[in-house]
């Protein structure tokens, strides 16, 4: 590869984060360091800014890509994209015709849902079909079976919940797509709301070319990302058509294989 690295791309949960979703002392170390010797570092995750806060507190990115690029945030200026009104109305009817899920909008002001869900700080909605038109919607969250969590609550109701891939198939329309985060999570966005647009985004803005780029990734929204940057790398945890991929892959997330590879190159 390129040593000559001058910018940095990492997604967090399953990378640059552990298995308990905390950053250890030494892949911080790692950015840190690289950031001395004149290297940006970019996180790249598909939570919203808000939902990670505390790692940008313990790590001053240079610039964050979140929402699956939907939202980039870099220097002093916020790139939004997003759905328009007519297609996020559009897909959450028709996700909204059966009961057998939970349907979660991440947008502009805030988390909203039909279902209480006491893990997420979500703003409850009866109908999200009625959602003001004002409102951004970046992502919608769909999920069934197999879902991670403790406890759900929609208005006293029973959610008999099933496989849900045909519902949100049906739902996608020619400006969305979608993608399965750990399994359980289905994301509809927009088209042109890709990590790899956002990387794109931030490589012309510091006017950085891809082969100066190298980005670790795990799941499903990295793998563009790490088929088209300058060195894609994939993390020893990584699924396997990220690790197919990837230019190489590393140490896990839980062995800090992030910081043990910038210290070996950088």
């Amino acid at each position: 590869m390129n040593r000559n690295i001058k910018i940095i791309f990492s997604d967090l949960d399953g990378t640059l984060l552990n298995t308990e979703r905390h950053v250890s002392e030494a892949n911080r170390d790692a950015v840190i360091e690289c950031q001395k010797k004149g290297i940006v570092f970019v996180a790249c995750t598909a939570r919203p800014k808000r939902a990670i806060k505390e790692f940008c507190d313990a790590i001053p990115f240079d610039a964050v890509i979140s929402l699956n690029g939907a939202r980039v945030c870099l220097n002093d200026k916020t790139i939004d994209n997003g759905m328009s009104y007519e297609t996020s109305h559009g897909i959450i009817t028709k996700l909204s015709r059966d009961k057998n899920k939970i349907i979660v909008l991440e947008t502009g002001d805030g988390i909203f849902s039909d279902t209480i869900i006491p893990e997420w700080n979500i703003t409850n909605v009866t109908d999200l079909t009625k959602l003001d038109k004002k409102i951004k919607v970046f992502k919608i969250l769909v999920i069934g079976k197999d879902n991670k969590f403790v406890e759900y609550e929609r208005s006293g109701e029973l959610i008999l919940f099933k496989d849900i891939k045909e519902d949100v198939i049906n739902a996608v329309d020619d400006d969305t797509y979608f993608s399965i985060s750990e399994n359980w999570i289905y994301q509809i966005m927009a088209k042109n709301d890709t990590k790899w647009n956002a990387v794109k985004e931030v490589l012309e803005t510091y006017g950085f070319t891809k082969d100066k780029a190298i980005y670790f990734g795990d799941d499903n929204d990295d793998v563009e990302s790490i088929k088209n940057i300058g060195f894609g790398i994939a993390m020893g945890n990584a699924i396997e058509r990220v690790k197919e991929n990837a230019d190489i892959v590393i140490d896990t997330n839980d062995n800090d294989g992030v910081a043990k590879y910038l210290k070996e190159i950088i």
